[in-house]
């Protein structure tokens, strides 16, 4: 069908929308995890939670897919990765575990003890899944120890560096305010102007963190630096970013939660497509040599690998993405109430 620079082009995109829809899509779920302990009351708790219960466990159908898309189209990027960052991986995992046990048996328990256990698991692993998917990215702007064999080690102390815990900081304030934008628009009553209260409060938090991170991105990361400098698309893509955020400013001062949320979501949506942006060609920058950087090219697989996953993914994601789709459209419109019911 196609020639396997072709192919390796086609995989990297459909590998960056994966990873937008996951974002998007499960951003704004861990969002309200994030802010489940700004909630005043047991019934409130309960409300919130029950807001995403006809989403979440769709919405990690994009994760799981993502990775299952890395393995098959760029085996040595996805052998590198989990391999150089195990320890932040079985944390994911083990936390979306936790969070999902939360979120079902946490209606089924009356007890005021066991209650506030699996708020506090809810909001926990959604606070550590957030923080470690971006000090996953923020090693990946920085750049590993990448070395000949097309692996790397680091320690857990050098993964937790400063940037990288600044840009998880950041990835969880976006988090946040895109959950709190989705509450704004599910909930209502006095729940709703708590909500919108908290909205404007991460909005700030968010804004701080994220002008930071360009700057610090602009001042320790020279590589993404020249990148941004000499290709215009990533021009585009900030000032989309900039108005993206501009309209979820005005959308709040105007309380119109549809486009407040909409607003968030493009904020999101324009982020990821940035980060694969700055990132293309390469999948995993290597501190010690460029040269030993895993690319599209040399990290994907075979021609007839990669054409035999094309025609599997002309049906299987139509059918993930119709699955998402009627979710989406039977639940939208209704609202939750404190009885685990929608």
């Amino acid at each position: 069908m196609f020639d396997h620079t072709t192919l390796s082009m086609i995989w990297f995109v459909i590998t960056g929308l994966l990873l937008l829809a996951y974002l998007v899509l499960d951003g704004f779920d861990l969002g309200v995890g994030i802010l489940h302990p700004v909630a005043r009351t047991e019934e409130d708790r309960q409300i919130m939670m029950n807001a995403i219960g006809p989403f979440w466990n769709g919405n990690e159908v994009w994760l799981v897919t993502f990775a299952g898309v890395l393995f098959g189209a760029f085996p040595v990027a996805y052998a590198a990765l989990l391999s150089g960052f195990y320890i932040l991986f079985m944390l994911i995992l083990f936390c979306l575990i936790f969070r999902a046990v939360s979120l079902e048996f946490r209606s089924q328990v009356s007890n005021k003890l066991c209650r506030f256990f699996w708020d506090g698991c809810f909001w926990f692993s959604s606070v550590l899944v957030t923080m470690v998917f971006g000090i996953i990215i923020g090693n990946s702007i920085l750049g590993v120890p990448l070395s000949e064999n097309q692996t790397f080690m680091q320690s857990i102390g050098d993964q937790l560096n400063l940037y990288s815990i600044l840009i998880g900081a950041c990835l969880t304030s976006l988090f946040a305010l895109h959950g709190s934008m989705f509450l704004f628009l599910k909930t209502e009553g006095e729940l709703k102007k708590h909500i919108h209260t908290w909205t404007k409060r991460a909005f700030a938090i968010f804004l701080v963190l994220f002008l930071t991170t360009l700057f610090v991105t602009s001042d320790i990361a020279p590589r993404i630096s020249e990148q941004v400098s000499t290709r215009p698309l990533l021009w585009f893509l900030v000032s989309l970013c900039g108005v993206a955020i501009a309209s979820m400013f005005v959308s709040l001062l105007r309380d119109h939660p549809t486009c407040a949320f909409l607003s968030s979501s493009c904020t999101v949506g324009v982020i990821s497509l940035l980060f694969c942006a700055v990132m293309y060609p390469t999948l995993i920058y290597s501190r010690i040599d460029p040269s030993l950087d895993l690319t599209i090219y040399n990290a994907s697989s075979g021609e007839k690998s990669l054409n035999i996953m094309f025609i599997f993914a002309l049906i299987g994601f139509p059918l993930i993405m119709t699955y998402t789709f009627v979710i989406y459209r039977v639940f939208w419109k209704s609202k939750p109430n404190s009885n685990g019911e929608y």
